[in-house]
């Protein structure tokens, strides 16, 4: 593969909390205004993948812009052998990494089509094409993201936010189980930790 060119993003420049805070508003901020230039929407589509959750947060991809095409190839030396030996996981980042690009794109009048090319790069392709816009759900979620490790505060999910995890989980052949009472969790949890898939 022979890309144009290479996307690269770095941390703001700017020295203490203010260069960081800076940083970090510009990363995660929503789509403010129509993108005209071929160049700059690349680079707008890529912000987006990069917002994506990833492995250990190891951000383990890198990114090759051609005319009509963005490629998410994997980043080996962001690797976590130790928890991911298989590589599992850091190919699930990739494909993270790719709906919100595509969902990107969708909103700036560009249908992606993802590919998956196992060799030389195993890198994922997305082709991009003119079409309507249309800022879906998802993409509006994706500046919204978060992750905490903090300790868990014991309070149960609402009844409102099941239904729309429910509604998020099913789809064309895949029906959401949500189990929500302690008894129903030993079963599952009893095979999982005794590595005997569910029957």
């Amino acid at each position: 593969m022979r890309p144009d060119r290479l996307a690269v993003h770095g941390c703001s420049s700017g020295a203490g909390d203010a260069g960081y805070d800076q940083a970090v508003e510009r990363t995660w901020r929503g789509a403010e205004r129509a993108v005209s230039d071929r160049s700059s929407l690349q680079c707008e589509l890529v912000r987006y993948a990069t917002l994506a959750p990833s492995s250990h947060n190891t951000q383990c991809w890198k990114f090759a812009l051609q005319e009509r095409r963005i490629s998410i190839v994997p980043d080996f030396s962001r690797r976590c052998p130790a928890v991911d030996p298989d590589d599992h996981h850091l190919f699930v980042s990739l494909g993270c990494a790719a709906e919100n690009l595509i969902q990107g794109a969708m909103a700036h009048a560009l249908m992606g089509e993802a590919t998956f090319e196992v060799a030389p790069t195993e890198a994922v392709h997305i082709a991009l094409a003119l079409t309507k816009a249309l800022a879906s759900r998802l993409f509006a979620a994706i500046p919204q993201r978060q992750c905490t490790r903090s300790e868990f505060d014991g309070l149960p999910v609402s009844n409102e936010d099941l239904k729309l995890l429910e509604q998020a989980g099913t789809g064309d052949g895949i029906t959401l189980l949500l189990l929500t009472e302690r008894a129903a969790w030993r079963r599952p949890l009893n095979m999982l930790c005794k590595g005997t898939p569910p029957r």
